[in-house]
């Protein structure tokens, strides 16, 4: 391969060291092949297409989904992986199939810059582990939970089923395109879509949707891409650790697609992906006090720092550094990102280095500003009741501070319980959500108190002030790693 020059990353700058224990940087090694890298995993959808669907469950949110494949018998297993939680396996791949299914034994080879050929190093892939308890039933609505501990050995070969999707009308469009029975029935449905997109996107939902169509609220899993290695835990070599936190939308997409096993085999990197909750069951904010008493309402941020915290307890195992954890992602992904760079929930420590692509948390998608009012607009949908407006005292007058915001928590609590109750299929048909304006959404990231803080935006701002980062020169050199 041919050998690639020192990378320059633009950053947003850097908070004083007595504010934020990280720096906003990309992992100091290797310092050439990174970012390259990065585009890779971003633009390559490797898996197979499913070739199946299935129906969302109507009683307690669990999917009925089909197993995805076996994999060959061929395909060589990864040594036991003995995590706080429990037993798993993976297997062991060459980068150079869908998610490693071509084994070791017959990888094939690589030209490098001189002319000669070497192979591809071998990857460890553990697919579908299980970071938090399934958010279903009692706990829909509710803060992430530590996985429950299982027996035996767990087999970590397969993908998990994707969180329920709520889809926009263009990629439905393509959606139709793809199922359709006939092939003109095909091509009238392409040249539909066609009137909303460019060609390019529209062979790019193509390739990523049938990977979305196993969903299930049983979906807080993770996949990892490590090195291969066969020494015993104590021995394991370190890697710097990528998570990645996909995009494309806070209501429908997944990580699965992304396969990490190119970064994980040219750049010796452990690479993280995973799902977290999307639209109303990830971003549902019914409370309309939150700078007056906060309650946790960004449920898909909350998954992500608990997918933080269960590599910072396992990813030593896998032959990774929790000392070195950069968190990045592309879009809606970045601006959760950012979110999480500011946030008071995310303790030090959990990740050192951020990079976005292509989007922020000051984006103008990035945050719902009124939260409440799509919260009651879908509660008034499935006749549940909705916060309305603060009830009169007996002096005629609203009530205000204390008063109001212990009103907006009830009223809060009491909506959350009802749509808890109600069939997933009503929370995620295609008219429950009331329609947003253009290029926004009606369940994101909102303030909540908890996760985001009612003045996240200033303490931003402040950060970049005081790191000097304010201005356009700012970046990160890939030789020293020091920011300039």
């Amino acid at each position: 391969m041919a050998s690639l020059g020192p990378a320059r990353v633009c950053c947003c700058g850097r908070r004083p060291a007595s504010r934020w224990p990280w720096g906003w940087l990309l992992p100091p090694r290797p310092p050439g092949a990174l970012l390259p890298a990065l585009a890779v995993l971003l633009s390559l959808l490797l898996l197979p297409r499913p070739s199946h669907s299935t129906a969302l469950g109507e009683e307690d949110g669990v999917a009925e989904a089909p197993p995805a494949p076996s994999l060959p018998p061929t395909v060589i297993r990864t040594r036991v992986i003995n995590t706080k939680y429990g037993r798993l396996q993976g297997f062991v791949s060459h980068a150079s199939g869908p998610h490693g299914a071509i084994p070791a034994s017959t990888s094939p080879a690589t030209q490098d810059s001189e002319g000669g050929t070497r192979h591809r190093k071998p990857v460890d892939v553990f697919l579908g582990i299980p970071y938090a308890t399934p958010p279903v039933r009692s706990n829909r609505f509710g803060p992430t939970r530590t996985p429950v501990p299982w027996d035996g050995l767990r087999p970590a070969d397969r993908l998990s089923p994707v969180c329920p999707q709520h889809f926009p009308d263009e990629v439905l469009a393509v959606s139709r395109a793809l199922e359709a029975s006939s092939p003109a029935a095909s091509a009238a449905a392409e040249a539909e879509a066609l009137r909303r997109m460019p060609r390019g996107r529209l062979e790019s939902l193509k390739r990523l949707l049938p990977h979305l169509r196993r969903q299930s609220e049983d979906c807080l899993y993770l996949n990892v891409y490590a090195p291969a290695q066969v020494a015993p835990p104590e021995a394991l070599e370190r890697y710097p650790v990528l998570v990645f936190v996909h995009g494309e939308s806070f209501s429908w997409n997944s990580g699965n697609p992304y396969d990490g096993s190119i970064l994980a085999s040219y750049a010796d990197l452990v690479v993280v992906t995973l799902n977290y909750r999307l639209g109303v069951l990830g971003f549902l904010n019914a409370n309309a006090a939150p700078h007056l008493r906060a309650r946790v309402a960004n449920y898909g941020l909350m998954d992500q720092i608990a997918a933080l915290h269960w590599i910072q307890n396992n990813i030593a195992l896998f032959g990774g550094d929790p000392t070195n954890v950069t968190l990045f992602g592309h879009g809606t992904g970045a601006a959760c990102v950012n979110l999480l760079m500011v946030s008071p929930t995310v303790m030090p420590g959990l990740f050192h280095r951020a990079a976005l692509l292509s989007g922020s948390a000051l984006s103008s998608w990035a945050i719902v500003e009124d939260p409440v009012f799509y919260a009651v607009r879908l509660a008034r949908r499935l006749n549940c009741s909705s916060p309305e407006e603060a009830a009169p005292t007996a002096t005629g007058a609203a009530p205000s501070g204390a008063a109001a915001a212990a009103e907006a928590w009830r009223e809060a609590e009491r909506l959350e319980d009802c749509l808890r109750a109600a069939p997933l299929s009503a929370l995620t048909a295609q008219d429950a959500p009331p329609p947003p304006p253009a290029f926004l959404t009606a369940f994101g990231p909102s303030v909540d108190g908890v996760v985001v803080r009612p003045g996240f935006r200033a303490d931003m701002a402040a950060a970049l002030l005081a790191s000097g980062g304010g201005g356009g020169g700012a970046g990160v050199d890939g030789d020293s790693g020091e920011c300039r």
